[in-house]
């Protein structure tokens, strides 16, 4: 689709410049009328930059009625006086054929006058026609020509339509080493092929040209376009060591990349390849903890190895050894499951520290929930708070969750077996009462199972907190005869699966009680 500028400039002198000015203010304002009568004035006066205008309203239809033909007439005076735009419309209506007899030579010349004056697409039509053959016989020297013009003033698919010329041989004998300027000048201004272009001119020159250190740079220039293939052989470099150091971590993110692109290529390098076992083991043993961890998960995956939860716990060690943090937690994850080890808690709490201490956060949740559990050591609020608040320092949300149950006022903690012998302490409630059933249901919580129930005092009011699945602190209300009768500003605060959090402040738990020969019963509903 062609782009036609319409021309707004300001005009300083009398006679020439007053109505054009007027006609500009005039169509600004939409008065379309006005501005027709100020231009023509402006055009028959000599200024062609109203001549321009008037065309341009005349092809658009703007203010009057649609004629091609007139619009061809005025560009043409205008054009004739060097301005760009009426030559590059003009050469348009000729490619066209509108209001004027179709003629595409004489339209690749007027495309080629406002190239003359810096007109990039003009340079750029140009070029297309004569690669083309369209309206003349096909000119690969005149279209390389323009195509450079355009690449010049900033077009890069000019710049790329150059390079490939010169690339494949198009018109002209095959030059890689012409080729390489262009492409590369496609890259600078965005264009991803270009950047892969230079990566395959320089990987794939034979002899002592070959430059693999150019072609890794530009392979993951076009990878950060996300262009797949050049993260693909980006990733093939950093594997092989080809333009830089080995490294095999760095080529499994780039494989992973090329997966996630949406390249099968990608895919099979990181899932299959038994070659990338290799030189993680490699990598492990010259001292990467990076190589063992990915090793590991190799083995424990079954990913271009036999599944092996041994090996998989032998390549941690060696990574945890190293310093790295998240190798000490996985051995921790074995010893608690007893993959690949013997069950052990009390191994799996040594090696949550190590993580902990590297300041892998669920090394430090883990920790917090063997010492509050006492998991095969002794139980230990203290610190299970200790490291519940070190894992929520570290952006672990979990852990935060658990250290503000922890750090909750004292209260009285009951199991769900134990409900029917409670009774809220320092209350007015008799102490045979009998208020909670062991079950919280509700509209769309059938059969919640409730699992403890705390009953504790803040600020003089009593409090209660509902455990099931949800979690609820409530304000507990009595009835007339001193009988646990309401909850209400009901708080839940609870992770979902995506991390993030919600809150309910609602009186949404309301209990009903009625009293028995042997007790009274409270029930419960809720929504949310």
């Amino acid at each position: 689709m062609k782009k036609v500028f319409f021309i707004v400039i300001a005009c300083f002198t009398f006679l020439l410049g007053g109505n054009f000015e007027l006609g500009a203010n005039a169509y600004e304002k939409q008065d379309y009328a006005t501005a027709k009568i100020h231009y023509e004035k402006a055009c028959n006066s000599g200024d062609v930059y109203g001549c321009y205008n008037l065309g341009f309203m005349y092809e658009d239809g703007r203010g009057v009625n649609q004629d091609y033909s007139k619009a061809a007439h005025l560009y043409e005076k205008a054009c004739d006086e060097k301005i760009v735009s009426a030559c590059y419309a003009l050469g348009h209506m000729y490619l066209n054929g509108n209001g004027v007899e179709q003629n595409r030579s004489k339209a690749e010349l007027f495309f080629e006058k406002a190239c003359d004056q810096g007109k990039v697409n003009g340079c750029f039509n140009v070029g297309a026609m004569n690669d083309q053959g369209d309206g003349a016989e096909k000119n690969s020297s005149k279209a390389l020509l323009f195509f450079g013009k355009a690449c010049d003033l900033g077009d890069s698919q000019g710049c790329l339509r150059a390079g490939t010329m010169h690339f494949r041989g198009e018109g002209m004998e095959q030059n890689r080493s012409k080729a390489e300027p262009f492409f590369e000048k496609a890259c600078h201004q965005g264009e991803v092929s270009g950047c892969f272009n230079v990566g395959i001119i320089n990987d794939q020159t034979d002899g002592p040209k070959r430059n693999t250190s150019k072609a890794l740079e530009f392979f993951e220039k076009a990878c950060d376009g996300e262009d797949s293939q050049g993260c693909y052989n980006a990733g093939t470099m950093h594997e092989n060591g080809e333009g830089t150091d080995q490294n095999r971590s760095k080529a499994k993110l780039l494989f992973e990349k090329t997966c996630s692109l949406g390249d099968q290529k990608g895919c099979d390098a990181v899932k299959t390849s038994s070659k990338a076992a290799e030189f993680y083991e490699v990598s492990c043993n010259n001292g990467d903890a990076a190589g063992c961890f990915h090793l590991g998960v190799m083995y424990r995956k079954g990913e271009g190895v036999e599944q092996d939860h041994f090996k998989e716990v032998e390549y941690y060690r060696k990574g945890c050894d190293l310093g790295d943090a998240q190798t000490c937690y996985n051995i921790g994850s074995a010893y608690s499951k007893g993959e690949g080890v013997e069950h052990n808690d009390a191994k799996a709490a040594k090696f949550y520290q190590k993580a902990c201490d590297g300041e892998y956060a669920l090394g430090c949740y883990n920790l917090g929930v063997i010492y509050h559990h006492g998991i095969g050591i002794k139980k230990n609020d203290k610190k299970a708070k200790g490291f519940y608040a070190k894992a929520c320092d570290l952006h672990e949300q979990i852990g935060c969750n658990e250290y503000a149950k922890l750090n909750m006022p004292a209260m009285t903690i009951v199991k769900a077996s134990d409900i029917s012998a409670i009774s809220p302490p320092k209350n007015k409630a008799k102490s045979d009462n009998q208020w909670l059933q062991d079950k919280l249901y509700g509209n769309d919580n059938d059969g919640a199972a409730l699992r403890s129930v705390r009953i504790y005092r803040k600020n003089g009011k009593l409090k209660v907190n509902i455990h099931n699945q949800f979690d609820f602190d409530c304000e507990l209300t009595l009835d007339k005869k001193g009988r646990p009768h309401m909850l209400s500003d009901c708080i839940s605060q609870e992770k979902q699966a995506d991390g993030d959090s919600w809150l309910v402040r609602e009186p949404t738990i309301k209990l009903s009680c009625f009293s028995t020969k042997k007790e009274d019963i409270c029930r419960g509903k809720y929504t949310l």
